[in-house]
């Protein structure tokens, strides 16, 4: 089987045939896999040749965002397995399939990724990388319960964020922000539509309205800009850990209350802006903006103060390594400690290596599940039962287990 790979600025081939993913047939969904690589030692010696004899340790850049990306593509193995399991028996075989489809050119655009990138091609690498994001891109969701989860994992439970920074409101005015009202709630104006699909039929049935509140009326809402402190730096842990990196940036919160509430846990304001610059020594910058349009964005305290800053940032970079990663360019759901101020001078930001990293950014559970697998082995023929005990789909463990062996990617998380 021969992958092309075509750039939306010029067209680029990339021959995979070589690597032993030719050939390949189908079994039934009970029986075993769907869509089995023929020769599963042909397949492995080839692989291992097209990378370059990559096997135990990802010691390049290329070989991490490699790795880096398979750590996604299994994440949303897990999930996509799930989805079918969850469906009629009459319906599995054929969702199965299709999806089985998706994981293998999925993994022949990781790989072309890899060669790319090995070649000093960087735009082909950044154009494969997109076509990966178009294939399964997936964004934070609200669970029945409430709880926003998100599709691919960013952090692990492995993974940690160091970070306690005391932010300051700006001395400047408070600035006149539009907002959108959706079924009582603040949200912002870009997230009004979303906000409304949350709640359809509260709105629909007149029990709820969905309005926009302009900045320029007569009583706007107001936002206030809260300042990181110079000289501010964190650590993260993401596979591997990087201890000192320098943060700048701000984050705008509209005051809905004048007071705490005084049980339980309320939402205080929605936030209007947050931008993130988390800089390396070696000049690597990654930026975290908020996604204006998600409905899921919400400041949440107790009568103390204590409680959430949930956001939906988008993260982009133009550093090369960055940008091979899937993540970058992608949005993902944190939920970051805070205690707010009684009188809403500061909002401090709390997170240490104790905390594992899945709180941070939550994340359905049989999409965590795979951070825990390790190759582990399916017991049975039956794909979508679980009697390894894994959390996940048969069918999911099996596929991650051949591709963790062959590409050796599990020192990595």
């Amino acid at each position: 089987m021969n992958a092309r790979v075509d750039s939306t600025a010029r067209t680029h081939s990339v021959d995979l045939s070589a690597s032993g993913w030719a050939g390949v047939r189908r079994k039934s969904v009970r029986g075993g896999s769907i869509l089995r690589k023929a020769g599963k030692t042909s397949i492995a010696l080839g692989v291992l040749a097209l990378l370059g004899g990559f096997t135990l340790h990802a010691e390049t850049c290329c070989e991490k965002d490699l790795c880096s990306n398979v750590r996604f593509l299994q994440s949303q193995i897990a999930r996509s397995y799930q989805r079918c399991c969850n469906l009629p028996a009459d319906q599995q075989d054929t969702c199965l399939i299709s999806t089985n489809d998706k994981i293998m050119q999925t993994e022949q655009l990781i790989l072309a990724a890899k060669i790319a990138c090995d070649n000093g091609d960087d735009e082909l690498a950044r154009d494969i990388i997109r076509q990966l994001k178009d294939l399964w891109l997936p964004k934070p969701k609200a669970t029945a319960s409430g709880a926003v989860l998100n599709e691919m994992i960013a952090l692990g439970k492995r993974d940690w964020v160091n970070l306690d920074m005391a932010m300051a409101r700006s001395p400047a005015p408070c600035q006149p922000v539009t907002v959108g009202i959706v079924d009582g709630q603040v949200v912002n104006a870009e997230a009004t539509g979303a906000a409304t699909e949350e709640t359809p039929e509260a709105v629909t049935s007149g029990a709820g309205l969905a309005t926009v509140v302009p900045s320029t009326g007569p009583l706007p809402m107001l936002t206030c800009e809260y300042q990181v402190p110079a000289g501010t730096s964190m650590g993260i842990r993401f596979g591997e850990e990087f201890p000192n990196l320098g943060m700048v940036g701000s984050i705008s919160i509209v005051k809905l209350a004048t007071a705490f509430p005084e049980s339980g846990v309320a939402k205080v304001g929605p936030p209007t802006n947050v931008h993130f610059q988390v800089s390396a020594l070696w000049g690597a910058s990654l930026a975290l903006d908020l996604d204006k349009s998600s409905a899921y964005n919400k400041l949440e305290v107790d009568s103390a103060g204590n409680g959430t800053l949930g956001v939906a940032l988008n993260l982009t970079s133009t550093n090369l390594y960055l940008s091979g990663l899937v993540q970058v360019g992608s949005t993902i759901y944190f939920t970051f400690q805070v205690t707010v101020a009684a009188d809403w001078s500061t909002i401090r930001i709390h997170a240490d290596p104790t905390m594992p990293g899945n709180t941070i950014t939550p994340t359905f559970p049989e999409v965590l599940a795979v951070d825990d697998i390790h190759g582990a082995q399916p017991a049975g023929g039956d794909r979508c039962a679980d009697e390894n005990g894994s959390g996940i789909p048969d069918g999911a463990d099996e596929e991650i287990a051949a591709m963790n062996t062959v590409l050796g990617c599990n020192s990595q998380h």
